[in-house]
């Protein structure tokens, strides 16, 4: 050490033994961390990338680990708190499932196509001989063609087509079809597989008749060829029990009673007695019409009519 220069031996406090062993531990120690850093400095970058990429899913993956504990546990927890709550204190009744099987003419009903869209049973054609009326002979082709188009049933309107007798005769129209005639279509109707259903008008659309100057007094306003509700309830009688006396000897299950657009309502006295004694409008019109059905079904056949004036009513039908 006597042939080192005095700088040397005062930088590395090479004096004493001493010193000198701490000196060399520490430059011991440099060199490790210097080779260190040069082995890192030149390793393979994407094996770097790798590790440190495996570090990172390793983290990921522990923390996943500790939170799937976690809603374990209070899952646990959860469950037996709904339990509790969730639990009746009553036993509950279920409601019994039952089967009714519904027919119309031996067809079950509703009736669905493929596509699921209703498919109605009775397919009625409405024909309303008055004005322009069919010739007889021309009846049993067009019940073949309505037969073949898919019809179930005719809605026969006669009006003053019908050969009616007694007080009603004056108001039959002349070219009006005979009992004979009458008879021919209904048996042609039958023939072709429909059934028929007569309608009968009985609360408004009795112009057919009003009209005539003998039965102008049954108006319910003098301008309007309207029925009032009293006065022609004995014409009306006569009206349904002549034409179901004819079709009752071909089968008949309904009874068409008309009573669509009623338009002249509580002008005269007896209409508004009426409806004074049944608490308004529409109770009386369906007094009117109830004692229409209840006539009908005197033959055990079905009374049947117009929806109209029943939906903007503001009673109950059931009452």
């Amino acid at each position: 050490m006597l042939f080192c220069p005095r700088a040397l031996r005062r930088a590395l406090r090479c004096g004493n033994s001493r010193s000198l062993l701490v000196d060399l531990f520490f430059i011991v120690l440099f060199i490790l961390a210097c080779s260190v850093v040069a082995s890192h400095l030149h390793a393979d970058p994407q094996k770097r990338i790798v590790e440190s990429k495996n570090r990172v899913e390793e983290e990921i993956v522990a923390e996943s680990d500790a939170l799937r504990v976690v809603n374990k546990d209070a899952e646990a927890v959860r469950k037996p708190a709904e339990a509790t709550f969730n639990r009746p204190t009553r036993r509950r009744i279920e409601p019994r499932k039952t089967s009714i099987k519904k027919e119309i003419d031996g067809i079950s009903y509703p009736l669905l196509n493929s596509a699921g869209n209703f498919i109605p049973i009775r397919r009625i054609v409405h024909l309303d001989l008055k004005g322009g009326a069919l010739r007889v002979e021309l009846f049993n082709e067009t019940f073949r063609v309505l037969k073949l188009l898919g019809a179930t049933g005719i809605l026969l309107e006669w009006e003053d087509m019908f050969p009616f007798s007694g007080r009603l005769a004056s108001a039959v129209n002349g070219n009006a079809y005979t009992r004979d005639q009458v008879d021919q279509i209904l048996e042609g109707a039958r023939a072709n597989g429909l059934k028929v259903i007569p309608l009968v008008q009985t609360f408004g659309h009795l112009e057919w008749i009003l009209k005539l100057k003998q039965f102008a007094h049954l108006r319910e306003a003098a301008a309007y060829p309207q029925a009032r509700f009293s006065s022609p309830w004995n014409l009306l009688r006569e009206m349904v029990d002549e034409v179901m006396s004819v079709h009752l000897k071909f089968g008949m299950e309904f009874f068409h009673m008309g009573a669509d657009e009623v338009f002249q309502i509580g002008y005269c006295n007896s209409t508004i007695e009426a409806m004074r004694r049944h608490g308004s409008k529409e109770r009386a019109m369906l007094w009117h019409m109830a004692r229409v059905a209840e006539h009908i079904k005197t033959n055990a056949v079905k009374p049947v009519c117009m929806h109209r004036q029943f939906h903007s009513f503001f009673v109950r039908i059931d009452e």
